[in-house]
């Protein structure tokens, strides 16, 4: 609490923007949070997150290879 006081305080004229920059999905179940599989793949690249979560390497191969060889991509158009 302490902290976020004080950067409101300090930096008025900044906007502080209140996100964990993380994709987790509590909403579609069945596990809580969902376990993300390949299908939740897009959904996590639109949100812009940083993190994502709750992934499983047994579950959702396809999910951790879609999401690597999107950054991957990525990183060699920005190469560029």
């Amino acid at each position: 609490m302490i902290v976020q006081m004080v950067l409101c305080n300090h930096l008025p004229s900044r906007k502080i923007v209140n996100s964990s920059l993380r994709f987790v999905d509590f909403t579609t179940g069945p596990e809580d949070p969902r376990i993300l599989r390949g299908n939740d793949a897009e959904r996590a690249l639109a949100s812009h997150g940083l993190f994502a979560g709750k992934v499983d390497r047994y579950i959702s191969p396809d999910f951790i290879d879609i999401i690597f060889n999107a950054t991957k991509s990525d990183k060699t158009e920005n190469d560029k």
